[in-house]
């Protein structure tokens, strides 16, 4: 299925569990969870939801330990600061970040991965997941199916395009804005 075929069925399925009090769908919900939709993955009998990712501006750094730190703590926080300022390769960097995490771990082999419904309550015919990591160790007789290698194959490629589009969002915004919307800033550590 294709992109637009997927997102009809999240939203059919978004539309029978997002109500409200007096049965009809709750819109505003409806329309979050579509929009915070970048990408879905389509898998064996289900279906996964890559959120898009947000662009973060804000970055802190802290120094020293229990309210005690040196001048050469401050001035490296301080540099910190200074350099998430002014690096578009910090910024990139630090927001592909959490994109690159993902793959990282559905890639780790300590782990298996486990499907779980993703809402509480949701409905039976509703075939939205979400991933439950379980050490390896751990895994013999956990109950519940498996992500296939398959699966995780393709949840990795959505995970691809996904880093992709966003790489995209980030030029177009540092094109825009460049760093000026970046706020930077130390803390003493307590």
């Amino acid at each position: 299925m294709d992109q637009k075929a997927l997102k009809e069925i999240y939203k059919a399925d978004m539309t029978n569990y997002w109500r409200k009090r007096n049965g009809e769908p709750d819109q505003k919900m409806i329309d979050y969870c579509m929009k915070k939709a970048a990408y879905i993955v389509e898998l064996n009998n289900s279906y996964y939801v890559i959120d898009k990712p947000d662009i973060e501006k804000d970055f802190c750094f802290g120094y020293g330990y229990c309210g005690v730190s040196t001048e050469e703590d401050y001035k490296g926080a301080a540099g910190m600061a200074a350099h998430a300022r002014t690096s578009i390769d910090y910024f990139i960097d630090q927001n592909m970040k959490p994109l690159n995490r993902w793959i990282e771990d559905l890639t780790d082999t300590d782990y298996k991965i486990f499907k779980r419904t993703h809402y509480m309550g949701q409905q039976e015919s509703c075939k939205l997941i979400d991933l439950d990591w379980v050490r390896s160790y751990e895994a013999e007789g956990k109950k519940g199916e498996q992500l296939t290698p398959e699966e995780i194959n393709k949840i990795i490629e959505g995970y691809q395009e996904v880093k992709k589009a966003f790489m995209k969002r980030l030029n177009s915004y540092l094109k825009r804005y460049g760093l000026s919307k970046v706020h930077s800033w130390t803390y003493l550590s307590d």
